[in-house]
């Protein structure tokens, strides 16, 4: 029971920051190996759709920075080592800008859907 004039503590929703930031690094990681080794470095509009589920996957359990920081982390695998091919980054203007806000975009969907149904599940459980 809580005193008065004290402050319940609100868990935050989501998964730990640190728990979604290493799925994000094992799993881009493991996207890249299977798609550069099935040839996907010939294909990026591919690989931006395989990079935008896994998006939206990591950002189901992740609070809403960390979803943006694991779509960070998936652009600079995706743009370092699809697009790029041997690691190196390089910045190509409009088109780079698309590809982060599409895994960007597909983070936060992932981040709503999670969110909602966290709502609903907590609303259900509370009849």
């Amino acid at each position: 029971m809580l005193e008065q004039g004290a402050t319940a503590y609100r868990e935050q929703p989501g998964l730990a920051p640190a728990v979604t930031l290493a799925r994000a690094f094992v799993a881009a990681m493991a996207v890249t190996i299977l798609l550069a080794a099935t040839g996907g470095t010939r294909h990026v509009d591919a690989d931006l759709i395989a990079y935008g589920v896994l998006a939206a996957v990591l950002g189901f359990g992740a609070r809403w920075w960390t979803a943006g920081a694991g779509a960070l982390i998936l652009w600079l695998y995706y743009d370092g080592f699809l697009v790029g091919r041997h690691g190196e980054l390089v910045w190509q203007g409009n088109i780079d800008a698309w590809r982060l806000g599409v895994i960007t975009a597909c983070a936060a969907g992932g981040l709503l859907v999670g969110r909602v149904c966290r709502f609903v599940d907590a609303t259900a459980s509370d009849r």
